[in-house]
């Protein structure tokens, strides 16, 4: 297949001038006398804006793409019963907005969400969300990105959604500890991992579990730490079987009893797979850990 020239891309946005201007001159035509009516102009409009629309986007024209979406959730939102319609034109301008104006997708994800919302398609506004979500994290905006993403969370509930609901939860952990929301980290952890214990997905629950007790670590409580042990021993029965529960006895024996190797054996266990965040919260313990020691040397010494 030959590879498209730049005067391919130049046709293309010509040809969605062409398509732009039209749908203009549809909607300014008089209705009166032998002219069509305001419901013809609005469907010959939508239909023109669109094959303007994905000229634009084939041409890689982003901006005007995103403008030809606009207006035809702008005309949707003027027919009856097209609710559904207008909010997918809006995603469609977010979507191509996105790739060049941030702000202005956010806004089109905005009006998508609010009609959605106001005809309870819960899942489709959470799925937009998300995408809102990914916008403020791109923007470094982290606490609005883990409210977003808890917003869609509820949503994905409301309609049932559980999957996705869980996969949008997991979007909150790695930003709740960038922000040393540990204990809310640790809440969104546990839900996660309950709901894994309940399907096809059980297997994952080990890791889950073994991630809210390394936050517990973390945070000093080794009392938590045994307790959450033996809890998590009762709700899942083969738990003490696992891999992460044999590191998990090592970590907290290692850190209760000063044994620096031990610890260090546990976190290198090539039987689980540890994500980057958790093993940057191991090197901390070990870190403190260590320190912890020399101090108690030196005063030893003196």
């Amino acid at each position: 297949m030959a590879e498209p020239h730049d005067n391919d891309f130049g046709i293309g946005e010509q040809q969605g001038d062409e398509y732009f201007l039209q749908a203009v001159a549809m909607m300014q035509k008089n209705s009166w006398f032998f002219g069509p009516s305001k419901s013809e102009k609005i469907e010959e409009s939508i239909n023109l804006y669109t094959k303007a629309g994905f000229k634009y986007k084939l041409a890689g024209c982003y901006k005007k793409a995103g403008e030809s979406f606009k207006e035809v959730a702008k005309l949707y939102e003027m027919s009856p019963y097209q609710h559904h319609s207008a909010a997918v034109a809006w995603t469609d301008a977010a979507d191509m907005f996105r790739k060049v104006d941030l702000l202005r997708a956010q806004d089109a994800l905005n009006n998508s969400i609010k009609i959605l919302l106001d005809n309870n398609r819960y899942a489709l506004a959470a799925k937009n969300l998300k995408v809102l979500g990914e916008i403020a994290e791109e923007e470094s905006q982290f606490f609005e990105a883990i409210i977003i993403y808890e917003q869609a969370v509820s949503y994905f509930e409301i309609d049932k959604h559980p999957f996705e609901a869980i996969q949008t939860l997991e979007k909150t952990i790695k930003l709740l500890i960038e922000q040393k929301e540990y204990k809310k980290a640790i809440k969104n952890l546990e839900k996660i991992a309950l709901y894994h214990n309940s399907t096809y997905t059980h297997y994952k629950t080990n890791v889950y579990f073994f991630e809210v007790i390394v936050l517990q670590l973390f945070l000093d409580d080794i009392v938590e730490c045994k307790k959450l042990l033996v809890s998590y021993c009762k709700i899942k029965q083969d738990f003490n079987k696992s891999p992460e529960y044999e590191a998990l006895e090592k970590l907290i024996g290692g850190y209760e009893c000063h044994d620096s190797e031990k610890f260090y054996d546990a976190i290198h266990n090539r039987k689980i797979k540890i994500k980057a965040w958790v093993s940057d919260l191991l090197a901390l313990i070990q870190n403190k850990f260590d320190g912890d020691f020399v101090e108690a040397v030196e005063e030893d010494l003196t």
